[in-house]
């Protein structure tokens, strides 16, 4: 992926390697559950490992934006979720977990471990994070550079 010169090659190698391989039927073998706890350990432990509270000005302020904005994206998911699921025919759950703003590891193991339909959680989150990479970086990296070169072009213009 990187001789490609795709973005985030390492995450995109092994998500399209897997996708490949599930493709011409290989699929992988069903993990304890024990590993699946320790995954969500492990991954739980590096994301606060990298919280650096000494890092933060303005405390109460910015705990509080945080909290109402994660309160609006909870309702607004919870909101999509109620209508992707009386749409779809789905349950509430397996369309909750398909939308949650979480990342695809999270979200799977979840959907896993609460008996949702995986399948469906994990085309939904592949669908967000590829449309990310691949429509929204893009545009906003042409957005950035046109913005860029309005700037440069009004200093040497004055």
């Amino acid at each position: 992926m990187g001789k490609l010169k795709l973005p985030t090659a390492p995450l995109l190698g092994p998500l399209f390697g897997t996708a490949l391989l599930q493709i011409v039927g290989l699929s992988g073998p069903e993990l304890p559950p024990i590993v699946l706890i320790a995954a969500q350990i492990c991954i739980g432990a590096f994301l606060g490992l990298l919280f650096k509270p000494a890092e933060f000005t303005n405390r109460f302020k910015t705990l509080a934006l945080a909290l109402a904005s994660s309160l609006l994206l909870i309702l607004g998911t919870y909101l999509q979720s109620l209508i992707l699921s009386a749409d779809e025919s789905m349950s509430l759950l397996t369309a909750l977990l398909s939308l949650a703003p979480g990342g695809m590891d999270q979200m799977s193991i979840i959907a896993h471990e609460t008996e949702a339909d995986v399948s469906i959680v994990v085309v939904y989150q592949l669908f967000r994070l590829l449309f990310m990479f691949f429509v929204v970086i893009p545009l906003l990296k042409l957005v950035v550079d046109r913005l860029q070169n309005k700037n440069r072009q009004s200093r040497t213009g004055s």
